[in-house]
């Protein structure tokens, strides 16, 4: 997949994330996760939804740090283990 399928598949993603995020409403944020989540069961769904977002930030931070790492490198001529200037 190129990057611009890429963008729009977590485009799509995201829209269905927060459209099945909304459908849960307050009260369903407020249910419990239920077995599915084993030890955290009893724990409301609004926490597994903040863990989701939480991971979904963190592994899409590495993902943009990756892609500013091959811009750079494909800026510098895609030069490898060429000296530092200075």
């Amino acid at each position: 997949m190129d990057a611009a399928a890429a963008l729009r598949l977590l485009d799509e993603s995201h829209a269905r994330w927060a459209e099945g995020v909304a459908s849960l409403g307050e009260q369903g944020l407020r249910s419990a996760c239920g077995d599915v989540e084993g030890p955290y069961a009893a724990h409301p769904m609004a926490a597994l939804v903040l863990h989701v977002n939480r991971e979904a930030i963190h592994h899409l931070a590495e993902v943009a740090l990756l892609r500013d790492l091959w811009r750079a490198r494909d800026a510098d001529g895609g030069a490898r283990g060429a000296a530092p200037d200075g």
